[in-house]
């Protein structure tokens, strides 16, 4: 059996990994015994036929189901590897966590087709009807990857998704066309002269901090050259754990970026090395309710170590690390081991990064009516350690506007740093 370390997303329609991690003995004793007499007591009793082999299967999946909504069986982990070295998919885009064996939509990917038919944040997807197949598949305790397979088809074919939406009294039925689904983790951009924009969907290829990092020195080297960046991880649902410590060191002249705890209370620090691309130039970093893990990650460090402002909405509060284990049959199994926190010990599990300045997406939901499904909505999801009081009664200014207004206050705020002379 082998054994790796992984930082996950949302369990989006994928989940990043890396690294490796340790296994000890442990004794099952008499539960084993226990488990091998219910087995038993199956395959001769159950009213038809199950072999051991399926036994096994459905036992295994359904220990790490219920241990919290980020671990599980993996039945053919090279298929599941593989799957993560794609830089497109056939689908519909959208990234999904599974809640009491309910699919709700964290984000839909920009500009996928879900998110042009108009699928929101929070709906819950109770059924899809493949329009080629008339195949149903009711979405009533199924696992995300079994979601994630209902969903996913061949490019040009149709998929019916079934959904419930708060203040919707009818169960809406949105069809959309598969199609192909690139993935870009890092896009760059210039708002305006001197003004770098870098969106950033996922950090999974390991070239983000590179590939920024490229984007950045060109910057550097135009006509009026940089006078600030804006980092833009909304609905950005985690990565790699390594590749988002890299991108951080971008940007931080030497310092911690996270820390990791185990069950021992072992405690494993990330630090950044000396070297500031940006020179001290201000960052202002984007962040909504489908900013999870490893984007949390990053905000958490840019927050504490007071690099850069954070605008936007809470974040998810995924602040858990999971490792992966395979067995010679080549499945696997996916299971926390970890749980991190900020520079500061801020314990993101649960309680996500509260931006500096919050700027609802009032285009979605207003503040009143936020919709979004966080890490702490999910069932049995770990409890993270409660926040400070001070914390949890920070007071922060709310920025309206009329097109992206997030991305415009984000503009704003940047530019009033750069007035004021840095940071």
């Amino acid at each position: 059996m082998k054994n790796r370390v992984l930082l996950s997303g949302l369990a989006a329609l994928g989940i990043m990994f890396s690294g490796g991690a340790r296994a000890d003995h442990f004794d099952c004793g008499d539960v084993y015994s226990k488990i091998c007499a219910v087995m038993h007591i199956i395959a001769h009793e159950y009213y038809k036929a199950i072999t051991p082999e399926e036994m096994q299967t459905k036992a295994i999946e359904g220990l790490l189901r219920e241990l919290d909504p980020h671990s599980g069986y993996i039945p053919n982990f090279a298929e599941f590897e593989k799957s993560f070295d794609e830089s497109e998919f056939n689908g519909v885009g959208l990234d999904i966590v599974v809640q009491d064996g309910r699919v709700t939509v964290v984000a839909p990917m920009e500009g996928s087709p879900a998110a042009k038919a108009g699928v929101q944040t929070g709906d819950i997807i109770i059924g899809v009807r493949d329009e080629k197949t008339k195949a149903r598949v009711l979405f009533d305790r199924i696992t995300l990857d079994e979601a994630a397979e209902a969903l996913r088809g061949e490019s040009g074919t149709s998929v019916t998704l079934f959904i419930e939406r708060e203040k919707e009294p009818e169960t809406l039925e949105i069809k959309i066309e598969r199609n192909v689904i690139k993935i870009r983790d890092v896009r760059p951009a210039m708002l305006e002269s001197g003004i770098g924009y870098l969106r950033v969907h996922k950090f999974g290829d390991g070239t983000v901090a590179a590939r920024s990092a490229d984007f950045i020195e060109k910057w550097k080297g135009k006509e009026g050259g940089l006078k600030g960046v804006i980092i833009d991880l909304r609905g950005n649902p985690g990565g790699i754990l390594d590749e988002t410590v890299s991108f951080a060191d971008n940007f931080l002249d030497g310092g911690a970026v996270v820390s990791v705890k185990d069950q021992h209370g072992g405690d494993l620090v990330y630090s950044a090395d000396k070297g500031d691309i940006l020179e001290g130039k201000p960052i202002v970093v984007l962040v909504n309710g489908g900013s999870a893990s490893a984007s949390e990650v990053f905000a958490g460090a840019m927050q504490d170590t007071r690099r850069g402002i954070i605008v936007g909405e809470r974040t998810f509060g995924k602040g858990s690390v999971q490792t992966i284990a395979e067995f010679r049959d080549g499945s696997a199994v996916r299971l926390t081991s970890f749980v991190y926190a900020t520079p500061k010990g801020h314990v993101v599990q649960g309680n996500g990064i509260t931006p500096d300045i919050i700027v609802p997406n009032l285009s979605v939901a207003s503040p009143k009516e936020e919709i979004l499904v966080r890490e702490s909505d999910l069932l049995d999801s770990i409890k993270g350690e409660p926040l400070k009081e001070e914390a949890t009664q920070k007071t922060s200014s709310i920025i309206d506007s009329t097109k992206d207004f997030q991305l415009h206050a984000a503009l704003n705020v940047l530019k009033g740093m750069i007035a004021a002379g840095g940071r």
